[in-house]
């Protein structure tokens, strides 16, 4: 298993060749759920408590214009949140959320690949699309190390992306999904590009339309919409 995570980060070919024989998700999936959870509460525990409920408010006002008695119940009910229940919840959804969002995106590609006459089933795919979020350990774990180095507790999301492309090229962006978009994401993309091209014989140029069509899709219309 040690194996696996060396070389998919070294030589993602030798460990393709692999997980293509043995496919097996469990490993790289908890990876992922327990440094997403540990961000994830960090930010909250770690953080001052007064800073994340300010910017809990202002986060909900970039989203829509509020009045000044919507804005006043807001602070209300932000005021009157358990940062610890709220990280207990949003722990559960990490849970929930990624694996669905991994299980969508196996699904995506076991389609395809059958398109591409490419005898592989679910679980192939499920364990390509674990292991490829391997890189965003790296991530998440600059984002806790950003959140124990400082000094004042007070660290916006989006500092915590210090591979985000936006923070790296110093874009006024304010999209969360867009902050969380950087060069680990970019690596897993093309581990997806080189694992889907190796596990099907299909070129770079059909295994890169493959891979990438989704993601080119979403956050394209996330950039147009937020822009």
């Amino acid at each position: 298993m040690l194996n696996n995570f060396i070389d998919i980060l070294t030589a993602p070919t030798a460990a393709f060749t692999r997980l293509k024989q043995f496919p097996t998700f469990w490993a790289p999936l908890l990876l992922l759920l327990v440094m997403t959870i540990a961000t994830t509460c960090g930010y909250m525990l770690l953080n001052n408590e007064g800073f994340v409920r300010d910017q809990m408010i202002e986060q909900a006002g970039n989203f829509r214009q509020m009045t000044k008695e919507q804005r006043a119940q807001l602070e209300k009910s932000v005021q009157a949140l358990s940062l610890t229940t709220q990280a207990i919840v949003s722990s559960i959804a990490v849970c929930i959320v990624v694996p669905v969002v991994l299980a969508i995106s196996a699904a995506y590609l076991t389609l395809m690949a059958k398109f591409g006459s490419a005898p592989l089933d679910f679980r192939h795919w499920f364990t390509m699309t674990c292991w490829n979020t391997v890189p965003t350990f790296f991530s998440n774990l600059a984002a806790l190390l950003v959140l124990l180095t400082d000094a004042n507790h007070q660290v916006p999301q989006g500092d915590l992306q210090v591979l985000g492309l936006v923070h790296l090229l110093n874009l006024n962006i304010h999209s969360q999904t867009l902050q969380q978009f950087g060069l680990m994401q970019i690596w897993g993309l093309v581990l997806g590009v080189i694992g889907y091209r190796q596990w099907t014989g299909t070129s770079w140029l059909g295994a890169s339309l493959v891979a990438l069509a989704p993601t080119v899709v979403i956050y394209g219309a996330i950039l147009y919409f937020t822009l």
